[in-house]
Formats: C-alpha cells, sequence, structure tokens
C-alpha cells in the first residue's frame, strides 16, 4: 500500500485502501469468532498464554473496539460463574487491572 499512495486522489479513497489493507474479512472474522466460542481454559492451562490468543483473536472479531470492551468475552469464556459479579466491581472497570485478578482467582480454584 505504502508504494501506491501516491495513487489516492482524496483522503477518502486512501482511507478505504488502508481498510481494505489491515481490517479482517468477513471470513476471518466469523473464523475468530468460532475459534473463540471453542477456546476454553483448564485449570492446568498456561494464563498468560491464553490471554495472548484471547487479545489476538478479540483483535480480530471487534478490530474497532479498544480493549475494555473485551473485557466480558475474556471473563465470560474463562469464568462464567463470576463474570458478572466481577465486572460491577469499580476497581475492575479496566482490563488492565482485571487480568492479574483473574489469575489471582483461577490460582486459588
Amino acid at each position: 500500500m505504502a508504494k501506491n499512495a501516491y495513487q489516492y486522489i482524496t483522503i477518502e479513497e486512501f482511507e478505504q485502501a488502508f481498510l481494505d489493507r489491515f481490517m479482517p474479512t468477513e471470513t476471518k472474522s466469523q473464523e475468530a469468532v468460532y475459534e473463540l466460542f471453542q477456546l476454553k481454559f483448564s485449570p492446568i492451562g498456561d494464563f498468560e498464554a491464553y490471554v495472548k490468543i484471547f487479545e489476538a483473536k478479540m483483535r480480530v472479531v471487534q478490530p474497532g473496539h479498544e480493549i475494555n470492551a473485551r473485557m466480558l468475552p475474556f471473563l465470560g469464556t474463562l469464568y462464567p460463574s463470576f463474570s458478572i459479579k466481577i465486572t460491577i466491581e469499580p476497581a475492575y472497570k479496566e482490563y488492565a487491572k482485571l487480568t492479574p485478578r483473574v489469575l489471582f482467582l483461577h490460582q486459588q480454584e
């Protein structure tokens, strides 16, 4: 795309070319949704690896969402039993604070 940037006449054409190049296709997005649905975390699994895989899939499924918007799906796939309870706690409205808390709770199980 960078080599051909000079050929775009308007900013709208350039923006569309950028989106066409870097946004996931509908097929890739649907595949990522299916993979997220299949993604399960076992009690003996690697938490850090799970978080990385989850975040990579969510970037494909919801490319325009900020990371805080991914908090509920993260909890829903990992711990459905307390996902609603923990998300209403004020201290865990930020994803960066949430993942260490979930790791702690995971280690308690």
